[in-house]
């Protein structure tokens, strides 16, 4: 306690105190202004606007509740059915914190939960008068605060896909709430990524955003075959455009709203990119921590102009390599120089690169002739098979001799695309568009990294 008024120690007991205030007040200044780069995480989260369930009324239309440390699961499936489905959203808990930061903490210090309604029979949630307001309408699935609900799924693992990728979008909106949230791009993009699972018979070390590598186990995704059944993938003599969705369209959709599973299918898409594509994912890193729109565009602004140009070409490179149960080994096509190569060109090919970019600007309906030679091995066993530019018949990929040399021509912009063009030991190439030359040799994208040697290219106008 402090002396009276009118005492020395009063008045030294107010200096302290002055100076304690001071120091506490700058230190806060100094916490705000260097803590983080974008935006400050809000002191507490959202309050959690559960109401209160009655359970007896939901045991009376045939509803039971399961739940673990961070899911409360109502549902009238049976029980067998959804037992892994709470202890596997507390282990997806923990590795969206470990990947995208801890959440701020709840007011009363309660853990984060969620709850959710897995619905088989609508009309019995409904009687119980725990559905949503009409205005949400429920496609597959709908998240709302600390809720979500979703409909009933016929394959085992999507029901469980299903329920991770509305689990993601309550973790990331419990803070700031859905009014100040990331393009729906990234949002259902990163859902999908961490949703895409690997299940254990020990679920607390279950996977999460991982690649299918078989379609067995992952039945219901599809997400790759639903990208590839809107573009045209067969090899073409005279370069028809594969009618690949620009990347700019994905960035920037004409509606502002999610309703096709292409569009949640190319969300992912770019999310898997720039999370994996080794010249990208350090500069895409920062976004894992933002919650807020301000704080994502802070992120992207950062990012060259001539990494966003790059990102274009390469986007449908990658796209036509993505092959359903047959990505055990990524192979992406590398960032592109942005210094434009003189004619006669002069080029090195590596066997084992998925798409190499030459830098040389092709004019449209200009004619080229490319000359290539060399010898390389084409998954190579204990047994190399041998091939030369032409490629061998021992084996064939989307119609053409396995390691062919091959082209595809990209325009500047990612408009434009065309399909693979077989060049061979020499051909004289005719351009349909305005665009860049980039070559590989023909090969299972999975397989690639068995590849040895380099083909030598000459490219001249003719």
């Amino acid at each position: 306690m402090c002396e009276s008024v009118r005492s020395p120690g009063y008045r030294l007991c107010i200096v302290v105190l002055f100076l304690m205030l001071t120091a506490a007040w700058s230190n806060e200044c100094r916490a705000q202004s260097t803590s983080t780069k974008t935006l400050a995480a809000p002191r507490f989260r959202l309050p959690d606007d559960r109401p209160e369930l009655d359970r007896e009324k939901l045991l009376a239309e045939g509803l039971r509740v399961i739940e673990s440390k961070h899911l409360v699961l109502v549902t009238d499936l049976p029980a067998d059915a959804v037992k892994d489905f709470p202890p596997l959203a507390d282990a997806l808990f923990a590795t969206l914190e470990r990947r995208l930061g801890k959440l701020a903490p709840d007011v009363g210090g309660r853990p984060f939960q969620v709850t959710g309604f897995l619905m088989d029979a609508p009309e019995r949630f409904d009687r119980a008068g725990i559905l949503p307001p009409e205005q949400y309408a429920i496609r597959h699935g709908r998240h709302l605060g600390y809720r979500f609900w979703m409909n009933n799924q016929t394959a085992d693992y999507y029901r469980r896909h299903l329920m991770l990728h509305e689990f993601v979008h309550c973790f990331l909106m419990c803070e700031f709430g859905m009014q100040d949230i990331p393009p729906l791009w990234y949002t259902e993009g990163i859902a999908e990524y961490y949703a895409t699972h690997q299940i254990n018979t020990d679920v607390a070390k279950s996977e999460f955003g991982v690649l299918p590598n078989s379609l067995k186990g992952f039945e219901g995704w599809l997400r790759i075959t639903e990208i590839r059944r809107h573009f045209s993938p067969e090899p073409s003599e005279t370069g028809e455009l594969t009618g690949i969705l620009p990347l700019q369209t994905v960035l920037h959709p004409p509606d502002s709203t999610f309703v096709t599973d292409s569009q949640y299918a190319h969300a992912w898409a770019i999310v898997w990119l720039i999370n994996h594509h080794p010249e990208l994912k350090a500069a895409f890193a920062p976004l894992a921590v933002n919650r807020t729109r301000r704080q994502f565009e802070d992120v992207l602004a950062k990012i060259p102009k001539t990494t966003w140009a790059q990102m274009d070409q390469i986007w449908p490179l990658y796209l036509d390599g993505l092959e359903e149960a047959d990505v055990n080994a990524v192979r992406f096509p590398l960032l592109n120089d942005s210094k434009a190569a003189p004619l006669p060109l002069e080029f090195e090919l590596r066997a084992d690169k998925q798409w190499v970019s030459t830098s040389l600007a092709l004019q449209k309906d200009r004619e080229y002739a490319l000359e290539c030679s060399g010898r390389y091995v084409v998954e190579k066993t204990t047994r190399p098979w041998i091939s030369e530019p032409n490629g061998i018949t021992i084996d064939y990929v989307r119609g053409r001799p396995l390691g062919e040399v091959i082209a595809a021509i990209v325009s500047a912009d990612g408009t434009k695309s065309t399909r693979h063009i077989p060049i061979g030991t020499a051909r004289t190439l005719k351009s349909p568009i305005d665009g860049i030359l980039w070559l590989q040799v023909n090969d299972h994208w999975a397989q690639r990294e068995n590849n040895e040697g380099t083909v030598q290219v000459r490219v001249s106008a003719d």
